[in-house]
């Protein structure tokens, strides 16, 4: 019976330890991931690639929003400008999104000159950050 007695004391410690101690020290050392990483935005001819990585156990849904900014001037081009909600899939994929389609408005435009695809992605208190490279629309400019 004392044996008994002692080992299930000894659980309790075990148990007790694990949650209280090793647990935190856990999160500590090996942060929980971001719900979702974006790895890169690419743009070529009028499509976004979007790779992201979503590390949730189902879907995630976030806010998001996108925009395209003139390099030259610093302004967000009119029209190519949007936002809204999307219920990301769990893993890691790189989506095709025609321009329109990504900004959310049918009426984005690009003229010749030099762009940035920029984007936000927001759910409670977990916002992440995207943006392009420069990319070129008709020349050299």
């Amino acid at each position: 019976m004392h044996f008994a007695q002692i080992a299930l004391a000894g659980a309790a410690v075990m148990s007790f330890a694990q949650f209280a101690v090793i647990k935190p020290i856990k999160g500590y050392v090996a942060p929980v991931p971001a719900a979702i990483v974006i790895h890169s935005l690419t743009v070529d001819n009028g499509v976004i690639t979007q790779d992201r990585t979503v590390s949730t156990e189902g879907r995630f849904t976030a806010v998001w929003n996108a925009s395209i900014v003139d390099e030259n001037t610093g302004a967000t081009v009119p029209n190519c400008y949007g936002s809204g909600v999307w219920h990301y899939s769990p893993g890691r994929q790189a989506v095709d999104i025609p321009l329109r389609e990504w900004v959310g408005n049918n009426l984005c435009t690009l003229q010749p000159g030099r762009y940035q695809a920029m984007a936000i992605y927001e759910a409670g208190t977990f916002k992440a950050s995207a943006r392009s490279k420069v990319f070129i629309v008709g020349g050299d400019r």
